[in-house]
């Protein structure tokens, strides 16, 4: 995404304001004004230093990209290969719903086959 420079060349190639670095400057100052305040308190301090959208949201990528990626895998082996073991039925379901609805969150659905499987495989003692 980056920037726009602040001056364009003009017809004698002397540099010229670029009108759209103002107009760039103000959505971008909304943006990253709506990224803080959907962040975490325990990550602002993490965006310390950025100043634009752009070095904002990498940060927050580059933290905690592998972290969503671990979690995905986590949930996927879950809806796998969790048992039942002492919960009662509500309790099994309700705990494989919750990875199922996470993975659906963080853009990884589990289809109804895949559902069903792990839900009775979890039966099995």
């Amino acid at each position: 995404m980056g920037s726009l420079p602040p001056t364009i060349p003009g017809e004698n190639k002397e540099a010229l304001f670029n009108p759209k670095k103002e107009i760039w400057n103000h959505q971008d100052s909304l943006i990253v004004s709506w990224l803080l305040a959907s962040i975490s308190e325990q990550i602002l301090p993490e965006l310390v230093g950025c100043e634009t959208s752009d070095s904002s949201w990498s940060r927050v990528l580059n933290n905690y990209a592998s972290q969503s990626q671990t979690k995905i895998l986590t949930y996927k082996k879950m809806v796998q290969s969790q048992k039942k073991g002492t919960m009662s039925m509500k309790e099994y379901l309700a705990s494989m719903k919750s990875y199922v609805v996470s993975l659906a969150m963080m853009g990884h659905p589990v289809n109804e086959d895949e559902q069903l499987m792990g839900i009775t495989e979890g039966l099995s003692p």
